[in-house]
């Protein structure tokens, strides 16, 4: 159970308890070795999408 304005949580009990993850940024150094992980070693599949405000892709990805 999580905390309450009442209780404190017990030692090693977290305080909260995510239901989900929307999504996330990640800037990394190597884009194409970070899809090669995502894709290969984890099974996500990749999709490149344009930046809207430029029409370029400047190596923005999306990964399900």
């Amino acid at each position: 159970m999580g905390a309450t304005p009442e209780r404190q949580p017990a030692a090693g009990e977290p305080l909260v308890r995510p239901a989900g993850l929307d999504h996330a940024n990640l800037h990394v150094r190597d884009v194409e070795a970070s899809l090669r992980f995502y894709t290969e070693v984890l099974g996500l599949t990749a999709e490149r999408r344009p930046v809207p405000e430029s029409g370029t892709f400047n190596n923005r990805v999306i990964i399900r």
